[in-house]
């Protein structure tokens, strides 16, 4: 089960460790949680991710936290890529060794990349962001909630999901209806 600190919306590891540390909108209603000692470890067993496994290993996933939350931003304004979290990403997915292979899949050749050994958290966090990159389907955005404001992926067939959780969704269905109405005048 997931610790209480980390809300993971499961659409991709580098979503979920962006969403660690809040919005600048919301840094006075959610604090960061990878501030405290040990963080980064409880953050990567509640993922899933194999732990760290070098020293500097904390500082690293704290580092290419910071480019993928401008990765984040940007992709949710609608803007290019910026060209420190694709170095970032591009950096740490070098250091595992691997081969590409011929797949098939559904019927059809693909080429895809085979890693020689177990990823490390590190590099799961950046292949899943190279992944969304990737994905031409997948449009990036911020939580329609203003309280809440994490980014998640919308793969939804219209590209209409502009929630993170049903919570945030009911929220904004709130806020909404509040806003459409109309006042009486006296």
């Amino acid at each position: 089960m997931a610790s209480p600190a980390f809300l993971l919306l499961g659409e991709a590891f580098w979503l979920d460790l962006a969403n660690t540390a809040p919005p600048p909108a919301a840094r006075d209603l959610r604090p960061d949680a990878l501030s405290h000692p040990g963080a980064v470890s409880e953050f990567l067993a509640a993922a899933g991710l194999p732990p760290l496994d070098t020293p500097n290993g904390t500082a690293a996933v704290l580092e290419l936290r910071s480019e993928l939350i401008h990765l984040g931003d940007a992709l949710a304004a609608g803007e290019r890529p910026p060209s420190g979290a694709i170095t970032a990403i591009n950096g740490v997915l070098s250091r595992h060794s691997g081969r590409e292979q011929l797949v098939r899949v559904s019927g059809s050749w693909r080429l895809d990349f085979v890693p020689a050994d177990v990823s490390g958290a590190l590099e799961a966090i950046a292949r899943s962001a190279a992944e969304t990159l990737a994905n031409p389907l997948a449009q990036v955005r911020r939580c329609i909630d203003p309280t809440c404001r994490r980014l998640l992926a919308d793969t939804s067939p219209g590209h209409s999901r502009s929630w993170c959780r049903e919570r945030c969704r009911t929220v904004a269905g709130i806020e909404r209806r509040r806003g459409s109405r109309t006042v009486p005048t006296v």
